[in-house]
């Protein structure tokens, strides 16, 4: 099974990128630093362990191993990005456009924007934004938003929410300006999520477009970068994936503001070290990025894993997969690390962070199983292993795993450490070299601290040296923000490393995460709730600190601030969704970021979108908002009515009702009196709304009932 229409085969670039004498040095120093600094630590820890049985120490030293090199990895991409960043400092910005340059020469570009379940207002309030930020560039030339056409595509399920996104859309594109265009899709069937709405669209629209920019339905981008994305992969034939870092903004709670604060000033330099090492063999992260969509045709068709879900079906996390594909078909996949005006935004609470973690781990988790599968059938084009994936493909996709099996493996290598020392029964042996194993275990403690610490440290002296900090408050701020980050990350991490082994595990046995619509909106966590779901973490904590105070209490002081993290998850769930205390942090000048000091034009203009009540209809227009459900407003208004049935028969979404279905419906309305389709259920409504014929009898008959009342 394909989830993407067919395109022709062996779709490859005029000139396949290579990957240049800079990028294969780079690669081999970043092996060379992670593999030597992993290898030295790891016998270091190894002489430092008492004298154990093998059952223990062995397990023990590979753990060590692989969480170590985990946090090299890391750490060296990011020295490589702060060395690179030093010696030629290009902060993200929102680009600036030369006088000369015309907008119309772009070519045509689709601007995707799937939706799911969304809050259609806010949703038409971000294109509207960007269409406005797009006819601001070279507006003496006509602007750019002529050049860029907007698709919503809505899988959405419930049955007002699809006729809110109708009612939306059909407002929006009143209000714009001749020869711009937003086109509007509801699909009777939500086959293969996102990456079956986009599979959707290049099989219906993708012959009108060379590229298409995809979006999530939280995403912003300014025009300029739209504008310079498309030139960009334009000039450069062999690019299939232009991907532009998305910068979380907007959210006032004190976890997203410590978020939008941390991407912010740490990103340039992991981002400068990744688009380093990558190359043209970088990554695509689902949106904020720009597509070849011919390419993305022919190469990117996504196979059905063999086996039930979680592990086998359909590919949850795509755009890894489709990345890689891209990738082996020879084209390019690059990041723009050095382009602004991408905008996304972050969870507001603690339970929301982890319940988009659980989607994404089980996702995560599958790319273990392309791996495997790759080898024998699933992706048997080209040579070489996992079906011809690059090997860098194939490094994305293991880092895509070990993102979430690095905590139960943290898990089970602090267990171990419990159980040895108790084991051990306090005896301490003495290391090969002769020191102290207990100084040793505290050094490599301290040297794994460090090399996680350091990275933000390069971040903040880059943003100094550049001449950056203003922009988030001063020096003296932004160094503030960066301790209380670092605590509040230190407290956070037991946490999250208690949710991710929970996801992973129950991945693993079978558990299947329902996608739902992700939760949009501020939220506030009560002590009651807060109580509710981390009493487990807190009991855990409370129960391995009694633990290790028995068995081995030298090792509290680097148990501690697990401990510590654990048994205050409750705390720390309340005060990271408070926006009175995020609120509090902004007014002391903590966490802020050039985009809360000085919004760009698109934030602006979505900020006074949402703020701006919308205008009151005539009477004759539309029916007022208070008389009640969409469903019963389709039945009653006649203008909207004819909206939806126009834009099912536009949009081939017509699915005629079988005729016993038709009939129980239409006696469950007619038995109800004149608001008997309040007694239908979600589920009917919504097959009532995809089939014009059944849609168009009950509207005539609440017609005729409200007209003889």
């Amino acid at each position: 099974m394909s989830l993407h229409a067919p395109g022709p085969a062996g779709a490859a670039p005029p000139s396949p990128p290579i990957c240049s004498a800079s990028c294969t040095a780079v690669r081999s120093a970043l092996a060379l630093f992670t593999v030597a600094s992993a290898a030295a630590a790891t016998w270091a820890f190894a002489g430092a362990l008492p004298d154990v049985s093998a059952w223990l120490r062995w397990p023990l030293v590979g753990l060590f191993a692989v969480l170590f090199g985990w946090i090299a990895l890391s750490f060296w991409t990011a020295t490589l990005g702060f060395v690179s960043v030093l010696r030629r400092p290009t902060p993200a910005a929102i680009p600036e456009l030369e006088e000369d340059f015309d907008p119309q020469s772009l070519p045509p570009t689709a601007v995707l924007v799937p939706v799911y379940n969304e809050d259609p207002t806010r949703v038409c309030a971000g294109v509207r934004a960007m269409l406005d930020s797009l006819r601001a560039v070279c507006p003496e030339k006509g602007g750019a938003s002529r050049r860029f056409d907007f698709f919503l595509l809505s899988d959405s399920t419930n049955p007002d929410v699809w006729l809110a996104e109708e009612q939306a859309w059909a407002d929006l594109t009143d209000s714009l300006p001749e020869g711009e265009r937003v086109f509007y899709r509801h699909r009777p069937e939500n086959t293969a999520r996102k990456a079956g709405n986009v599979a959707d669209f290049v099989e219906r629209w993708g012959d009108h477009y060379e590229f298409m920019v995809t979006l999530d339905a939280d995403s912003l981008m300014a025009g300029p970068t739209l504008v310079e994305m498309t030139r960009r992969i334009a000039a450069d034939p062999s690019c299939g994936i232009l991907q532009a870092p998305p910068t979380p903004v907007g959210r006032t709670s004190v976890l997203a503001r410590w978020q939008q604060f941390a991407a912010r000033l740490y990103s340039p330099v992991f981002l400068r070290g990744f688009s380093l090492w990558a190359g043209t063999d970088g990554n695509y992260w689902g949106h904020n990025a720009i597509l070849r969509v011919e390419p993305f045709r022919a190469c990117c068709d996504l196979p059905v894993l063999p086996g039930q879900a979680p592990l086998g079906g359909e590919i949850l996390s795509h755009d890894f997969i489709e990345a890689a594909l891209m990738r082996r078909a020879g084209w390019g996949v690059r990041l723009a690390e050095d382009l602004g005006g991408s905008y996304e935004e972050c969870p507001t609470t603690l339970l929301d962070w982890a319940k988009r973690d659980q989607r994404w781990c089980q996702g995560n988790l599958q790319h273990g199983r392309v791996l495997w599968e790759a080898r024998r059938r699933l992706l048997g084009r080209g040579g070489g292993g996992a079906g011809g994936l690059a090997p860098v493909s194939k490094l994305h996709l293991a880092m895509g795993v070990m993102g979430y099996c690095a905590s139960p493996l943290w898990l089970a290598f602090l267990i171990l450490t419990l159980l040895a020392a108790a084991v051990d029964g306090g005896r301490v042996a003495a290391a090969g070299d002769g020191s102290d194993p207990a100084t040793v275990g505290l050094s490599l403690f301290g040297l794994s601290m460090g090399m996680l610490i350091l990275p933000k440290l390069y971040a903040l002296f880059a943003a100094a040296r550049a001449g950056q900090l203003d922009a988030y408050g001063g020096g003296l701020r932004a160094t503030a923000g960066v301790v209380c980050e670092t605590l509040l990350s230190a407290l956070v991490a037991p946490i999250m490393m208690l949710f991710h082994s929970r996801f992973v595990l129950t991945t693993l046995a079978g558990r299947v995460v329902t996608w739902t619509a992700q939760t949009r909106d501020e939220q506030t966590v009560t002590w009651a709730d807060a109580v509710r779901a981390h009493w487990p973490a807190a009991a855990i904590g409370l129960l391995a600190g009694f633990a290790a105070g028995l068995a081995a209490p030298e090792s509290l002081a680097w148990l501690a601030p697990v401990a510590v993290g654990l048994i205050l998850a409750g705390p720390t769930a309340v005060l990271l969704a408070s926006r009175d205390a995020g609120l509090c942090a902004r007014r002391w000048g903590l966490w802020l970021t050039p985009e809360e000091l000085d919004p760009p034009h698109v934030l602006r203009r979505h900020a006074e979108l949402l703020a701006t009540p919308p205008a009151p209809k005539d009477a004759a227009e539309s029916v007022s908002a208070d008389d009640g459900p969409l469903f019963g407003r389709v039945l009653r208004d006649p203008a909207f009515f004819a909206l939806h049935s126009e834009l099912l028969t536009a949009t081939d979404g017509d699915r005629p009702l079988p005729p016993d279905a038709r009939d129980r419906i239409e006696t469950t309305v007619v038995q109800g009196g004149p608001e008997g389709w309040a007694r239908l259920t979600p589920a009917d409504r919504r097959a009532v709304l995809g089939d014009r014929r059944t849609l168009a009898e009950l509207h005539a008959r609440t017609r005729m009932n409200v007209t003889a009342a």
